[in-house]
Parts: structure tokens; sequence; C-alpha cells
């Protein structure tokens, strides 16, 4: 008798379970109101989207004025009074790069025939639409001069390329901005 009141009991269950299946879904209800805005996310890496910077360019100084200059037509009273601006200066041709920054002091331009040493100084200046290269020392003396000038076989030495960084977004890049090879890299130069 128990075996048949078991029995019974699992045969009513199941008919239950059949017979309450899910019915067809109804109409779906209004949206509801908006919820509030996620939290910020963290600040992405300053990029070098803004910055612009020159092909190397060949610079005449003058006897007279003892100076060179660069135009710059990018060059803004923005970006002097709020940017950076470098100057490199390639003491070689465009295969062998040897890259200084501008300003360079005291450095070293051989020995004349007396055996007395120079030195000179190179500053530049940044006006709006141009760079003045201010020089000290050296065409004084008639020793060298650090014009552009091609080589007999046919290789630019002495060129010059700016940096123009505009101001507004702090930068978190640990570049060092005066050598050369990194700012190269950090921008992707091609030379």
């Amino acid at each position: 008798m128990r075996k048949i009141k078991l029995l019974a009991l699992v045969v009513a269950a199941s008919i239950f379970a059949v017979s309450c299946q899910k019915g067809d879904a109804g109409p779906a209800g209004p949206a509801g109101a908006t919820g509030p805005a996620g939290p910020a996310g963290p600040a992405g890496a300053a990029g070098t989207a803004n910055v612009i910077y020159s092909d190397w360019i060949d610079v005449t100084y003058s006897s007279s004025t003892y100076s060179g200059t660069i135009t710059a037509a990018q060059l803004t009273s923005d970006i002097i009074t709020k940017g950076e601006v470098k100057v490199y200066w390639n003491l070689r041709g465009s295969d062998t790069l040897s890259v200084v920054p501008l300003p360079v002091s005291n450095l070293y331009a051989g020995t004349d025939a007396s055996n007395v040493d120079y030195y000179f100084n190179i500053l530049p200046i940044f006006q709006v639409g141009k760079i003045t290269l201010a020089l000290n020392g050296i065409l004084d003396y008639g020793i060298s001069n650090p014009s552009t000038y091609t080589t007999p076989w046919n290789k630019k030495y002495y060129q010059y390329r700016y940096v123009l960084i505009p101001g507004g977004v702090k930068t978190t890049s640990k570049i060092d901005w005066n050598n050369y090879a990194q700012v190269k890299s950090y921008l992707h130069l091609e030379n």
C-alpha cells in the first residue's frame, strides 16, 4: 500500500510539473530612467600629435651681425610664452648624425696657427615666425663658420632643426629634450 501511495504521489507531481509550463511573454514595459554615469577612467598618456618639427635646414650666418636666421612660420607667441622651442645642430651629414642641442656654449672650435684655442657660443632667440641664432666668439677670429656647407663629396654639414611644442597639455613624458636621440625616438623622426 505504501508503494501505491508513493507511486500516486510521483505521478501527480509529474502531471503538475508538465501542466505548469511558462506561457508567451507579454508586451515590454516602458524603458526605465538612465542610470548615473560611471566613474571617469584614468588619463591617457600625452601624445605628440601637436608637436611640430622641421626638416634639417640650411642656415647661413652673416659676418656683419654674427647671426643666422631660421624661418619658422608656425612659431607663434602662444608657443613662445606657454610652450617649448628646441633647436638642434647637426655637426655632420644626415647619414652620420652628430647632434647637439642649442644653446651651445664653449664648444671647441680648434686651434689657430699660433696655437690659441678658440671656443664659441650659439644662442637661439625666439620671435614670432623666426628663430635667430646669435653667435659669439667664432667669426671674430675667422676660424670656421657654423653656416651650413656642402662637402666636396656632396654631403651637407652644419644643418639645423627646430621642434615646437605647444603649451596647454602637461606632459608626463620622461624624455630629456636636450638628448636628441631620445627626442628622435619619442617623435619618430626619420633622421
